[in-house]
């Protein structure tokens, strides 16, 4: 996330702007690590498959988080990042699924048609 000043209304205003590899949907408060941002929407654009949002900035405070909740913000990270890896080897699993059903889709089709035909399967 990004904090910067957009001109709007020719009035420099503090704006947020949010990279994302994916299309989701933000509320009216967005936490970014210890600061936690009451916005509101401005606009969002995509390009090469990459969404970017931009928010007004209405208010900002930083949170005061107790070292026991930092360390289970780590650990939920990490097991986060270990599912999503998993995630994406399951998803190219199932695309090698996708394939191998496809080729043996065109087999089984090769071999109706040549049997109809009252030849043999070679």
């Amino acid at each position: 996330m990004i904090e910067n000043y957009m001109s709007l209304n020719n009035v420099w205003t503090p704006v947020l702007i949010v990279p994302s590899d994916t299309a989701r949907p933000y509320g009216d408060t967005i936490t970014d690590g210890n600061i936690r941002y009451t916005v509101t929407p401005l606009k969002s654009t995509q390009a090469d498959g990459k969404y970017t949002y931009y928010f007004i900035i209405r208010s900002k405070e930083r949170l005061v988080l107790p070292d026991d909740a930092k360390q289970q913000i780590t650990t939920l990270q990490s097991a986060n990042t270990a599912l999503g890896q998993q995630i994406t080897s399951l998803l190219l699993s199932s695309a090698q699924k996708d394939t191998q059903i496809t080729q043996l889709g065109q087999q089984v089709a090769a071999l109706t048609l040549t049997t109809a035909k009252g030849g043999t399967a070679s």
